[in-house]
This record gives structure tokens, sequence and C-alpha cells, in this order.
């Protein structure tokens, strides 16, 4: 009894929406989740605290879901196809009837941890109402959600890899829109419960190896001046912050737009890259922050540390904007005076790098030592 395994089996699993009624007036409407070849366990201990953690794999999901409009000429139509269903979960559980009693649960043990991934997917989405449409259809090769919260930390993180999208409309000024991205992803971590000590936080975004169709790019470079080579962003951020306010009590969500509900303590800049037609900008730092001290910087938490930069390719890609006509020469000697303010020539050819530094004991801001302010 104190400890029960659970297994579970099933050939398939259909779940079908039987009818729909809106303000008394039913609606034409079908939509249906199915599962393929489910296998699964999950274990229930007893203790101080509910113990759950479960496995699950399924080797295909399918949603479908369809509409038409009462009276009218509008109809929706859904299919998401995945294959490779996995997942798992375990956490210290504990019955809860005040959503805002979280953190007190949070601070007794109860915690969560779940991961949810898929290979292969394809999706599809038609839209008509009159004479405006849209159509959207994709697929991707896998994808990734993980979500972990404990006294400590809340984390999130959501990855695809592999997107090919599609899609068109009446709203849109090309017969179709096409674009692929070898990796997207975002994350975040931070901590949960008010306090004097601060914890671990950080921020993610992945966009890795963009591409468009060249009826995109013949929009803006019909002549191919520029390279169409994948472009890429990527950010990664970490640090040190607290909270003053419990932030899962509702009587705090005015405060949180009053007064400021948390202190920053430190950020990293582990990591921070933007490639686009030819050019590349990448860039690393730390910074600290005294949040002591909020006027030497008019309001914001006295910052001390240092960025250094460098961009590859700047200054030719300015050269073919111009010959393109989208840059005009007065704008391009402006961007061309603030490199030379802020940068030096690097050790490649067109590369230019700087190193930004911040002293916020004397408010003091300084580009490869010429001091700025």
């Amino acid at each position: 009894p104190a400890e029960i395994n659970y297994d579970f089996a099933a050939p398939s699993v259909n779940v079908g929406l039987a009818s729909l009624m809106v303000d008394g007036e039913a609606i034409d409407a079908k939509g249906e989740i199915a599962l393929s070849d489910l296998d699964g366990q999950y274990v229930v201990s007893q203790g101080d605290m509910t113990q759950v953690s479960s496995v699950m794999a399924a080797s295909r999901m399918l949603i479908t879901a369809a509409a038409n409009e009462p009276g009218g000429s509008g109809t929706f139509a859904m299919n998401l196809d995945y294959a490779d269903i996995t997942g798992s979960s375990n956490g210290s559980l504990m019955a809860m009837a005040d959503p805002a009693a979280i953190s007190k649960a949070l601070a007794a043990g109860m915690s969560t941890a779940s991961t949810l991934g898929h290979g292969a997917a394809s999706f599809a989405l038609d839209f008509m109402d009159g004479s405006d449409t849209f159509n959207l259809d994709g697929t991707a090769d896998s994808g990734a959600i993980k979500i972990s919260m404990n006294a400590d930390a809340l984390s999130y993180g959501v990855s695809n890899t592999g997107l090919d999208i599609k899609f068109s409309g009446s709203e849109i000024p090309l017969p179709e829109v096409a674009f692929a991205v070898g990796e997207i992803g975002t994350s975040f971590l931070m901590p949960v419960a008010p306090s004097d000590t601060p914890g671990d936080f950080g921020l993610g975004f992945t966009l890795r190896d963009l591409t468009v169709s060249d009826m995109i790019w013949g929009m803006v470079d019909a002549g191919r001046q520029l390279p169409h080579d994948p472009a890429t962003l990527v950010i990664d951020l970490s640090g040190k912050a607290n909270w003053l306010i419990d932030i899962f009590d509702p009587e705090n969500a005015e405060k949180m737009d009053m007064e400021m509900p948390a202190e920053l303590h430190a950020l990293d800049i582990n990591a921070m890259q933007l490639s686009i037609a030819g050019a590349e900008l990448t860039g690393n730092g730390a910074f600290t922050f005294n949040m002591k001290d909020l006027s030497t910087f008019d309001g914001m938490p006295a910052p001390t540390g240092a960025i250094d930069l460098k961009l590859v390719g700047g200054n030719g890609l300015i050269d073919k904007l111009i010959a393109m006509g989208l840059l005009p020469e007065e704008q391009a000697m402006g961007a061309r005076m603030m490199l030379g303010l802020f940068a030096r020539p690097g050790d490649g050819p067109d590369t230019l790098t700087s190193k930004i530094e911040v002293d916020g004991a004397t408010g003091a801001v300084s580009a490869n030592g010429q001091r700025l302010q």
C-alpha cells in the first residue's frame, strides 16, 4: 500500500468530441485525439508527501479538429501528427485548496519535473471566412518541452529541430511564404520564493540556420548582391537575482507594476551571436549591480563590468546595402562614424572589436579605453 506500481498499455486510445454547444446553440464541429501503441508506468509512494513518478511512450499522436460557422461561410480545420511520443515526470505532491499557498507548499518540499518529447511531426491549419483565407503547413524533425519547479527555482525550456513551414492567405502579399529553421528554442530559469539571498536566473533564445524562400529574398535582393547564407541568432544569459515579494500571491499583482518587485545582482552574457547576410556579431561579458546605488545611472542599479564585442563583415554589408539602394549614403556615414567611435580594427579583414567597460562606482563608461561618459 505504501508504494503502488501501475502499468498500462493500449493499442489505441481515442478521445472524440461528441457535440459542442455555445450559448445554447449547437455548433457543427468535430475533433479527436488519438494515441497509438501507448505504453507506460507510474508509481505512487505514500509518506509525508505523495511521491509520483511516471514514464510513457506512444508511437503516434494525432489531433484533428474542424468546425463550421453557424449560418455563415466560415470554416476551420486543424491537423497535428506527431511520431515517437515520450514523456517522464516525477515529483513530491501535497493537497492545496488555495493557489496562493504554492509558496508554502514549495518551501515544505513540494516539487515537480516533467519532460515531453516527440520525433517527426507534421501540422496543417486551414481557415476561411468569406473572402478571408489562411493556410499553414509544416513539418519538424523533433521537439521537446522541459518544466521543473521546486523551492529553489522554476525552469522551462522548449525546442524544435528541422522546422519547415509554408503559409499563405488573402492578407499576405505573396503567393506563399516559406522558411526553414535548423533549431529554434527558448528557456528560462528564475527563483520562485522571496528571499534576501540572490538565486540563479537564466534566459536563452536560439534561432539557428534560418533560411527563407527565394520569393522573399526577391523582394529585397532580386540581384543576389547579398549572401543568402542561413541566419542565426543566439542569446544566452545567466545571473543572480532575488524576489522581494511572493509572486504566487494574487494580492501582489499591483505591487509588481508600482514598485520594484525584485533585485538584480549579477548578469553574465555567456554567448551572443547574430549572423545575417554575410556579417556576424558576437559578444560575451559580465556585470554586477549595486542595488544600493540607484542614482548614478538614473534609477538603475549601478553596473560594474565589461562586454567584449566582435563584428565581422559589417562594412562589407553596409557597402552592399548602399549599392542596392536600401541604405542612404548619409545614414551609412553616420553608422560608420559610430563604429569608429566604439570599435577598433581586429586581426582579420573587415573585422572590428570593442570592449565596453562600465565602472559603477564613478559612473564612467569607456570603449576600448576611451572614456565616453
